[in-house]
């Protein structure tokens, strides 16, 4: 181990805790990109792994990829041939790299442990690393290598999630890492002599990274990667490194061929990857579009759509006892004997039930109190509820008059008329529970203009309304569409 390496390093591994080294490191990070550190490689190791690296020669594992993909790897002389090793997760004993290359392998895994806890101090957050990539470097081959589907995929993946580089240079040559921060162009370039066992940990999505040598020169290095679901809300173009972005560009224009081939042809070519067609049948949607303006519910527990779609991730119980504002439950219906029903019981005393059922504001919707009273409580749950989609979509009563508004109700309950009430329920007995007033009542009391109809389907009315609503407001034909719908399923 060189004593000018301590000397240049920002960290030296043994000088400090392992907890304080790896502070250290991720202080350098934020501060300046990068960090140098002395791992303390005996020169014997180093040999080893030169040596092992050497095999793979004799077995066809090194490549040359495209010069985009270098850029985002050492550069095209520091990446001039790469290989990469088999995954960390397979059995020891069956991996073909050597025994050396696997250690260096675990090294780099144990250090990004370690580091990861410190990162999130500076907004950082990494879940995974990618698979260990050999490097030797030389001069650039003169054929051009072409991209294609699987490498962009492969590495497209990295380039736009990494967070953290480390990179081991094993020599036997020395060489130079040369750092730039990316989209500036007046900023000085930062140049790390990379002697055989130096360890640099850096910011591969601010710094550009460039290794050149004169001589033979062998590097190992891993990505450390933020979470794809994270990366996929943060994603933006402008954010990507230039590799990344040139990728980006090429999968853009190879999805837009293959759906311009794909309208022709049913047969999707095995050998272009799957996730391609459903980003390609997004991106390239022939169709038209719809979206979605306003929402709104009321259901046991809650009537907030976020909050009812955050509880089903966990599954809470709402079922509780009947309320005594309902009706006396325990004195006139309760019995504990599962025979119960035999006469006229029953030994269930909890249900669900909403909040507020009885609190409808007839003059809202300009209904008498009569009517409202002899109205199905579904008629008031659509009236309430498709209201306020319509409120929170930022229409209001005064801009709804006259307008091509269709409203599609899913449907299928009348047992209102099977509930015990006054006798004379006057003129509004009739259409108090006919499920074809559900809907057009909704029109009449807001004067909407558009179609209005109930649909009753087998355990599907909810999902056919919302496709009829979406169907209606699309051009097709000579058909008028409409303005906007609302599908409510009761």
């Amino acid at each position: 181990m060189s004593a000018s390496l301590d000397q240049e390093a920002d960290v030296v591994i043994g000088q400090l805790s392992q907890e304080a080294a790896s502070l250290e490191i991720a202080s350098k990070l934020a501060g300046k990109g990068f960090c140098v550190v002395s791992a303390g490689f005996e020169d014997s190791i180093l040999r080893r792994a030169v040596d092992e690296i050497a095999a793979f020669s004799r077995s066809d594992r090194w490549q040359q990829v495209n010069a985009v993909i270098q850029d985002g790897l050492l550069g095209a002389e520091g990446s001039a041939l790469v290989a990469e090793l088999e995954s960390p997760e397979r059995d020891p004993a069956a991996r073909e790299d050597g025994e050396v290359l696997q250690e260096l392998d675990t090294a780099i895994t144990h250090l990004g442990f370690h580091i990861e806890p410190y990162l999130a101090s500076f907004g950082v957050e990494v879940s995974h690393r990618g698979r260990a990539v050999v490097h030797q470097a030389g001069e650039p081959g003169e054929e051009r290598v072409p991209l294609n589907d699987k490498e962009v995929v492969r590495w497209l993946a990295q380039f736009v999630r990494h967070k953290v580089m480390i990179i081991v240079f094993l020599g036997p040559s020395t060489g130079t890492l040369e750092m730039r921060p990316y989209n500036t162009d007046d900023a000085e370039t930062l140049d790390i002599i990379t002697r055989p066992g130096t360890l640099v940990v850096l910011r591969p999505d601010l710094l550009s990274h460039k290794h050149f040598s004169n001589g033979r020169s062998m590097a190992i290095s891993a990505f450390f990667l933020q979470n794809e679901r994270k990366s996929r809300a943060n994603k933006r173009t402008d954010k990507m490194i230039p590799a990344a972005k040139e990728l980006d560009d090429w999968a853009v224009n190879r999805l837009r061929e293959l759906k311009e081939k794909n309208l022709n042809s049913q047969f999707w070519d095995p050998n272009i990857p799957r996730e391609w067609q459903s980003a390609m049948n997004h991106m390239f949607h022939k169709g038209q579009m719809i979206a979605v303006k306003g929402e709104a519910c009321k259901l046991p527990g809650t009537e907030n759509p976020s909050m009812f779609a955050m509880a089903t991730a966990f599954g809470p119980d709402y079922p509780m006892e009947v309320p005594r504002i309902r009706w006396d439950h325990m004195e006139d219906v309760y019995d504990p004997d599962p025979e119960s029903w035999r006469y006229f019981k029953s030994y269930c005393r909890h249900g669900s039930f909403m909040d507020g059922i009885e609190l409808f504001d007839c003059k809202m919707f300009s209904m008498s109190p009569n009517e409202a009273k002899s109205m199905d409580p579904h008629q008031r749950l659509i009236l309430e509820v498709g209201y306020e989609a319509l409120y929170n979509m930022g229409m209001r009563k005064n801009t709804l008059v006259n307008t091509t508004c269709g409203i599609y109700v899913g449907c299928g309950n009348q047992e209102w008329s099977m509930v015990p009430r006054d006798a004379d329920q006057g003129a509004f007995a009739a259409t108090g529970g006919a499920l074809s007033i559900s809907s057009g009542r909704f029109s009449f009391t807001l004067g909407l203009k558009g179609p209005s109809m109930t649909i009753d389907t087998d355990a599907s009315s909810g999902a056919t309304c919302v496709y009829l609503g979406a169907e209606a407001v699309q051009r097709k034909g000579r058909a008028t569409p409409n303005e906007f719908s609302v599908s409510v399923a009761a």
